[in-house]
């Protein structure tokens, strides 16, 4: 059993980014380093920099805890974090001088780090058969720690990947040269350092919300442009989640921008960009962008209601109808909570409102609406800028206007009174004689839905609703002989009542008039002139009556 300390080397794309000592000795101080999918983790012990002979690792969600030989299961000295999102290798350097990863002691796959259950552990131990050299490894400046080279801890993971003449150039130079900014990285056996590419900006250039995208920002855009700066003529090379996804090269002016040629797919993308130099040296990864694919549109909604609180007549509004409310609210439901809900009047928008943590929306235009039709729709967007198809449209028909005294023998008001009985027919003159006791009442130039009130001698004798044209007629039940003095009241859908038109006087005249009485006929041609008697003969072919 051993509980010497043992040096950590977190290796991605050929360069050590990552330096840190295990300390057997000191429960609790475990060193946490972040998972990236394919990377090698060295374990080293020693000047020599060989592996330890024994480990013990386990999982614990998605990160992989790692304890040295003689320790608490239950006090890892190192944590991988997402190590099962982003699997790697726990590799070390056998007393051969070759390199193997650590494998089940029990000769069981399954019971291999990286095929272990949620809180099942293992103990590993170096593998018989070798892999690939990680000899002429390249040293990021930022991972190798002043303080830790000054205790000389680094020693075996140096030694491991021949770069011990590292430790002498570094203390020679006094530390790390300023980190991520620092120079070549040292002589010995350290290839040159590239200088990790950095972002300036992602580009949405699709759809409502276009524009810089935040780190870890949604986006309707499936080929955004990435955008960095970098060495000139360097190659930047793209990858998602690890995975080489595209590349494009560094401008004079040290900028670079790349936007994917295929779409990206819905979700989560983790983009991180490597710079290489001609020579193929490749730097540490640049700074995770995290940037969120979403096109799918929302559900389209519709509207559940149109509602007006003006009177005289409120209460909800038909589609297809009137109201004096020319701020009516419109409501609907069934829709994600923190989506937009944006209003659209005969295809203009007009305004939007959010969608309550129940799904609920309403919304009452700012800007009062004109007289006249309004058909509404409305559209959902997601935080992406994702558009819904629009909802079926609701027509509003907006009337503010109240009506003036309608008028008599004219159009808009009482326009004529018919006679459809007897020998004479036709319009009624205005005082005239009719022997129809039931006249027909007829106007125009209403609002579809006007309800108009009939009056005779200051009576209500009924009612009638103009029709789609604005038209209407009235015929009265069967009135009696006389005067009749007919008017009228409109009433508008939106409850407005008018007053009272003018009469038109009709007279009903049913009586037939007295038989004439023939008092003389008189002959005035011829010889015999005068009076002609009941039953005379005359020569007088147009005799005077």
């Amino acid at each position: 059993m051993s509980l010497n300390n043992v040096n950590i080397a977190m290796v991605e794309n050929n360069t050590i980014v990552k330096t840190d000592v295990l300390r057997a000795e000191k429960a609790g101080t475990a060193v946490k380093i972040k998972a990236v999918k394919g990377a090698k983790y060295i374990l080293a012990e020693g000047e020599k920099g060989y592996a330890p002979e024994n480990i013990t690792v386990k999982r614990v969600g998605k990160d992989l805890h790692v304890m040295l030989e003689g320790t608490d299961e239950n006090q890892p000295q190192l944590i991988i974090e997402d190590f099962f999102t982003n699997p790697g290798e726990l590799v070390g350097k056998a007393e051969d001088g070759q390199w193997h990863e650590f494998i089940s002691s029990d000769g069981d796959s399954d019971h291999e780090a990286a095929f272990l259950m949620d809180g099942e552990s293992s103990a590993l131990v170096l593998g018989a058969g070798a892999i690939g050299a990680l000899d002429g490894l390249a040293v990021a400046p930022f991972a190798l720690s002043p303080a830790l080279l000054a205790l000389g801890a680094l020693a075996g993971i140096l030694a491991a990947a021949g770069l011990a003449t590292a430790i002498a150039h570094n203390r020679d130079n006094g530390g790390d040269h300023g980190g991520r900014d620092g120079g070549d990285g040292g002589g010995g056996g350290i290839g040159p350092v590239i200088k990790a590419p950095v972002w300036s900006e992602v580009v949405d250039d699709h759809g409502d919300f276009q524009g810089p995208i935040q780190n870890g920002g949604l986006t309707d855009d499936n080929t955004p442009t990435f955008g960095g700066t970098g060495t000139p003529g360097n190659t930047i090379i793209i990858r998602d989640k690890g995975e080489v996804i595209g590349s494009t090269i560094v401008g004079e002016d040290g900028s670079w921008t790349w936007t994917p040629e295929n779409p990206l797919p819905d979700g989560e993308h983790n983009i991180t960009p490597v710079e290489r130099d001609e020579h193929g040296n490749e730097s540490v990864p640049g700074e995770e962008f995290v940037v969120i694919i979403d096109t799918d549109p929302p559900a389209r909604p519709e509207i559940g209601q149109v509602f007006d609180d003006v009177e005289p007549k409120m209460g909800p509004v038909a589609n297809g109808g009137y109201t004096n409310d020319d701020t009516p609210t419109f409501s609907g439901e069934g829709q994600i909570p923190g989506d937009t809900i944006i209003i659209i009047d005969n295809g203009k928008e007009i305004g939007s409102v959010i969608v309550g943590e129940d799904g609920s929306w309403s919304f009452t235009p700012d800007e009062p609406l004109k007289d006249g039709d309004h058909s509404i729709e409305v559209v959902a967007r997601d935080p992406a800028g994702n558009r819904s198809e629009p909802s079926d449209p609701w027509l509003v028909i907006v009337d503010t206007e109240i009506p003036g005294k309608p008028g008599t023998g004219t159009t808009g008001g009482l326009d004529d009174i018919i006679d459809d009985v007897g020998p004479v027919t036709g319009s009624i003159a205005k005082g005239g004689v009719t022997d129809d006791t039931t006249p027909t009442l007829e106007g125009s130039y209403q609002r579809p839905g006007t309800i108009v009130t009939i009056i005779d001698n200051g009576e209500v004798i009924g009612s009638t609703v103009a029709d789609a044209n604005g038209g209407w007629r009235f015929t009265p039940a069967e009135l009696p002989q006389g005067d009749h003095n007919f008017s009228i009241i409109i009433e508008t859908p939106t409850g407005y009542v008018s007053p009272e038109s003018d009469p038109w006087l009709v007279v009903i005249d049913l009586d037939a008039p007295e038989a004439p009485v023939i008092k003389e006929i008189i002959d005035d041609q011829g010889a015999v002139t005068g009076p002609i008697n009941n039953g005379d003969v005359t020569d007088d072919a147009q005799p005077k009556i």
